[in-house]
């Protein structure tokens, strides 16, 4: 956790953006929102906020003029996992597909926060006996990237770089935002996408439990591809879509008993042939963990 952190602390740093990030420490019995940002309480007529400080923090946000020349801002949820994450969140989770309305009732309908666009969550998480497991609701909206311990690389020094920080939450969606029009595969990505797809999905030629992947994760990892392969595939067609693979696809994953052991070899076997190295390193790690469980398969076998 202690690695997690530090994370946060260089993504506050980069961008210059310390006082727009909000540390919340998530708490094992969260059943409502009510925990995570407060409650209407009709004795009084009041909104009675949680001690997080979420509600502080929105309420703040929503009061800028033009969130688009704002900075981005971000909600941390420390340990995110104590609880199910798919009950004291769920009044955001419709609008995790970036389409209707970003308004948050807090009761009656003069209490209402206006959810401003510069608005992310990351979720720092651990997986063990003490915590709840994801959801497939939750892993479905959301890109799941594991941390290796040493990981960590030499913070970049933005003093000698050219650049204006913080960076307008308008420029940092034109760079890494999601395109109005949804991109479409590269003729390499595409192959190999379909190859995957067909793997996990086949109930016929592929033994073991089938494995869907939803137009929503379909959208998002061409989302990603859109907009990294520019600057990740200089040595490979196929690196972008191996990331994306790895934070999208593979948390998915999950049965058990030999069949779906078979599955797993003969998509750890495209994704060598497809040069998608890193998703095929994890799932070599997922297979070997799992036969050592009695043939017990899981993304999160930490």
């Amino acid at each position: 956790m202690y690695q997690l952190f530090i994370y946060t602390a260089l993504l506050a740093e980069i961008q210059n953006i310390k006082p727009r990030i909000q540390e919340i420490s998530v708490a094992r019995g969260w059943t409502s929102q009510k925990e995570l940002i407060g409650f209407f309480n009709p004795l009084n007529s009041r909104f009675q906020a949680s001690n997080t400080g979420l509600y502080g923090f929105l309420n703040a946000l929503s009061g800028e003029e033009n969130s688009q020349s704002a900075a981005m801002s971000y909600a941390l949820l420390d340990e995110a996992n104590l609880s199910p994450i798919e009950h004291y969140w769920s009044a955001f989770m419709a609008m995790t597909d970036g389409e209707g309305e970003r308004e948050l009732m807090l009761g009656r309908d003069k209490f209402k926060l206006q959810i401003p666009a510069n608005l992310r969550f990351i979720a720092t998480i651990n997986y063990d006996g003490t915590t709840e497991p994801l959801s497939d609701r939750v892993v479905d909206r959301a890109p799941i990237i594991v941390l290796e311990p040493k990981e960590l690389a030499n913070p970049i020094k933005t003093d000698n770089l050219n650049l204006l920080l913080p960076i307008s939450a308008m420029k940092m969606n034109e760079l890494f935002g999601n395109d109005p029009t949804i991109p479409v595969f590269e003729y390499p990505e595409l192959s190999a996408f379909n190859r995957i797809k067909d793997i996990l999905s086949s109930t016929g030629s592929v033994p073991g439990r089938p494995i869907s992947i939803s137009p929503r994760k379909e959208k998002a990892i061409r989302q990603f591809c859109g907009k990294a392969r520019s600057i990740m595939n200089e040595d490979s067609d196929y690196f972008a879509l191996d990331i994306a693979v790895l934070q999208q696809i593979l948390p998915l994953i999950r049965g058990n008993g030999s069949p779906f052991s078979n599955r797993l070899e003969t998509l750890k076997e495209e994704l060598e042939d497809s040069g998608l190295h890193h998703s095929a390193k994890y799932l070599n790690r997922m297979i070997a963990n799992g036969k050592e469980d009695l043939h017990t398969y899981d993304f999160f076998c930490w």
